[in-house]
């Protein structure tokens, strides 16, 4: 370590070593005249630092972020911090949730997120979380006098002509080991220092518990059992993640929070028949469809963890009171921008609880949300816009999620215009973000600066459900273009792990059973309008495996694009479901779905 480093250390351990209570916010001392200028993200930047031979600072922040609300009010207020950053530094403010790019590359140093350039974009410093003033501002001076660019943070490797097309089974093996490891039994969740809804993690328990399997069932109930304690039993929604049990939440309540809690918690009761699961699911579905519903038909981002910052009134001080009491405070503030990504993520979310729990009013609001993707979000090129107004991309995350949720709405409602927007943003996906390196990008256009920040960046678990949708299109569709794209990921993401970047990955593991495996499929053939039809399909949507196919053939619309069999016209409403090698009888009453669902999947004798 340099002896500039040694300074910074310092400095840093000082302002670790200090109690880490939730604090409350104070106004800004810096006067108008003394304040920072802040700037925003863009090339332009960086042309300016060169020209002024200043760094840049990026202060990454959120908008629901409790410390972010403290560092902006003391720490950046703080007179020696303002002047060194208006004397030595070009200061950037970001909302992270309106950059996905810029969120997805340093999204496990935030949030606050605080990271140091050079005028050539290079890396010199990245610091996780809410810092104090005096070490601030000694990190600052230390860095201006000793810029020393940072390793990268992370390496990808490029995928290799003739490299293996999926993981390795001793590596799946592994992986599989560390996984159970991971897991805190009998408390819920993997890891001991957050608990959350880790929707990768329960993804992958889902479809064993459902076949049967023990230990995953037990995985399943545990987490989800600890997570219902996350929920707001007053307005509904969930909290982003509590510290170490599940009974000390953070109290943000953030789109993509509430989208995997509304899939695993309508899942989960739909398997298991439990009833608070069951209500879990239907409380955050009224909090989503009002609190975080916009009247146009997209979805908020996020509700602040605190309703009045400024006076010092916490999340814990307003969450913890009823109704009547909530309603004497001030109101946690919504973060009222409308983004592709987040929208797509609750209809996706609401598309599957209402075809687990069969909840009319669920379905019509992701409908809902899904033409609001096509008609305010969809650019002429195909890709999603983040934002009304975006200052670069498109993104990957918004292309994808939408077109989850349009693959999600098919699945549940089996409308085939869902199914070519799905297919169309697919097709988006593809052309965008696909790199020579063999994954995604996550954004389509960078930054034009040398450093890291101006490289594509993969963040491997967009690639995973990037490459989890295509298997689904691939199936869907009958199109080997979405097929041979997935296993290209699959390869790409699997040299990743061999390369060491994450030692837990339960996604990776979940789309590698996946490529391999043909989904269960249930086609029901009559007229969409007729009762006996819509109960059948009703139940076929309603099977709680995760990797089904569940469509609805009605003659007067034509054939299914990758229907393997020909299903015969009996006269009346019927369904069929087939696995990779047998299809079953004609099916006329929904109470036999299961039983025969059950008989097929069962192992031979």
């Amino acid at each position: 370590m340099r002896p500039g480093r040694h300074i910074i250390a310092a400095a840093l351990l000082l302002s670790l070593a200090m109690p880490q209570a939730v604090l409350p916010v104070r106004a800004a001392a810096a006067t108008t005249a003394g304040a920072i200028d802040w700037q925003a993200w863009s090339p332009a930047v960086f042309a300016r630092a060169r020209a002024e031979g200043k760094l840049v600072l990026l202060d990454l922040q959120a908008v629901w972020c409790h410390w972010c609300h403290v560092m902006e009010a003391t720490t950046y207020a703080d007179p020696a911090v303002t002047a060194i950053l208006r004397r030595d530094y070009i200061a950037v403010r970001v909302d992270q949730d309106s950059h996905p790019d810029l969120s997805r590359r340093y999204e496990n140093w935030g949030w606050p997120a605080t990271i140091a350039f050079d005028a050539e974009g290079r890396e010199l410093w990245r610091y996780r979380g809410y810092l104090e003033p005096d070490p601030f501002a000694r990190a600052l001076e230390d860095l201006k006098q000793n810029p020393e660019p940072l390793a990268a943070a992370v390496a990808f490797r490029a995928l290799a002509p003739g490299a293996g097309a999926g993981l390795l089974p001793e590596i799946a093996a592994s992986m599989e080991r560390r996984f159970a490891f991971a897991y805190d039994a009998g408390v819920g969740g993997w890891g001991t220092m957050h608990k959350f809804l880790q929707a990768e993690a329960l993804d992958h328990v889902l479809g064993p518990a459902v076949a049967g399997d023990a230990i995953a069932g037990r995985m399943l109930r545990e987490t989800l059992a600890g997570a219902l304690r996350l929920v707001d039993p007053v307005a509904g929604g969930i909290f982003q993640y509590s510290v170490r049990t599940w009974d000390d939440p953070h109290y943000e309540k953030i789109a993509a929070a509430q989208a995997d809690a509304l899939r695993l918690f309508a899942l989960g009761a739909a398997w298991s028949g439990d009833a608070a699961l069951e209500g879990a699911a239907r409380d955050i579905a009224r909090y989503v469809m009002t609190t975080l519903s916009d009247p146009s038909g997209g979805f908020f981002t996020s509700q602040d963890a605190d309703p009045d910052a400024a006076r010092g009134i916490t999340g814990k001080d307003y969450y913890g009171l009823d109704a009547a009491g909530r309603a004497a405070m001030p109101q946690p503030r919504l973060d009222r921008n409308l983004y592709a990504g987040e929208t797509g993520r609750i209809a996706a979310g609401l598309a599957a609880l209402g075809a687990a729990l069969d909840d009319a009013a669920a379905l019509d609001r992701a409908a809902r949300a899904g033409d609001w993707l096509l008609a305010a979000r969809r650019r002429a090129d195909g890709a999603f816009a983040h934002g009304a107004r975006d200052a670069g991309g498109p993104y990957l995350p918004d292309t994808l999620q939408a077109a989850q949720a349009f693959e999600a709405l098919y699945a549940a409602t089996g409308e085939r215009r869902w199914l070519a927007a799905a297919e169309a943003a697919g097709e988006a996906l593809l052309r965008h973000f696909a790199d020579p390196a063999g994954g995604l990008a996550n954004a389509d256009v960078m930054i034009e600066v040398a450093g890291p920040v101006g490289a594509p960046y993969f963040h491997l678990d967009d690639n995973v459900a990037a490459a989890r949708l295509l298997v689904r299109l691939g199936h869907a569709t009958g199109r080997t273009v979405f097929r041979d794209a997935a296993r290209r990921l699959l390869a790409f993401l699997a040299h990743q792990e061999a390369a060491g970047l994450s030692s837990f990955w339960p996604g990776l593991l979940t789309l590698n059973r996946e490529m391999a495996a043909e989904p269960l499929h249930v086609v029901v053939r009559g007229p969409r309008a007729d009762p006996g039809t819509r109960a059948l399909f009703a139940g076929a949507r309603a099977l709680a495996m995760p990797f089904k196919r569940a469509e609805l053939l009605d003659p007067a619309e034509g054939p299914l694009p990758n229907v393997a069999v020909t299903l015969p016209d009996l006269g009346r409403p019927a369904a069929f479901v087939c696995t990779a090698t047998t299809c079953s009888l004609p099916i006329f009453d929904r109470a036999e779905l299961v039983p025969t669902v059950e008989r097929l999947l069962r192992p031979a004798d």
